[in-house]
């Protein structure tokens, strides 16, 4: 740029400033835009025994006018327990636009206008290894500009707890040895002991 400013040279300005000038828009149109997203999980079942099998549902609602589209999301949890090795693509969700003074913040998911094209369900499947409390929580919404050039990351939603207990086995059939009297089933099969393997 001192270079063009030296030698009179206007083609090595113009460029110049548009190298300059490129990336400052691209992270102005992104700064001006952020998410407003509200964020439902559940688990289901909600309590699971270790090495068993649980699904996380979250079903995401765009709040804002405008829609949301180019979006990536990722799930944030415990360190080894989240299936998410990298960010998904979130499918575009409808903004409020003219909806927005009809429609009251403590609403509940899937009500007001085209609640269905402004609101999104996602399923992770989880398989924890071992017994706790483990928080999942918040979502990470990414979203970039046109040009690619910039991202920025928003982290929305709250915190949930899934509780991981200890594995269930079963004793061998016909052992009472192992069960109280208060304990025995009354068929007669033996009953269930927790260990604590895990």
């Amino acid at each position: 740029m001192l270079v063009s400013l030296s030698e009179n040279r206007r083609d090595l300005l113009f460029i110049a400033l548009l190298l300059i000038s490129v990336p400052l828009v691209a992270g102005l149109a992104v700064a001006i835009r952020p998410v407003r997203v509200r964020v439902g999980r559940d688990f289901r079942p909600n309590l699971v025994s270790a090495g068993g099998e649980t699904t996380e549902l979250l079903i995401l609602e765009n709040l804002g006018a405008q829609r949301l589209s180019g979006a990536l999301w990722r799930e944030t949890g415990p360190m080894g327990m989240t299936p998410m090795p990298r960010d998904l693509p979130l499918p575009t969700l409808a903004g409020l636009g003219g909806a927005w003074g009809r429609r009251g913040v403590g609403d509940a998911f899937g009500e007001g206008p085209d609640a269905a094209a402004r609101t999104v369900r996602l399923e992770c499947p989880l398989s924890p290894h071992a017994r706790g409390r483990y928080e999942y929580g918040p979502v990470v919404l990414g979203q970039s500009d046109p040009f690619g050039l910039v991202t920025a990351r928003w982290a929305v939603g709250g915190r949930r707890e899934l509780v991981v207990t200890p594995r269930i086995t079963p004793s061998p059939a016909g052992d009472s040895r192992a069960c109280s009297a208060a304990e025995k089933p009354s068929n007669g099969s033996g009953c269930s002991i927790r260990t604590r393997t895990s």
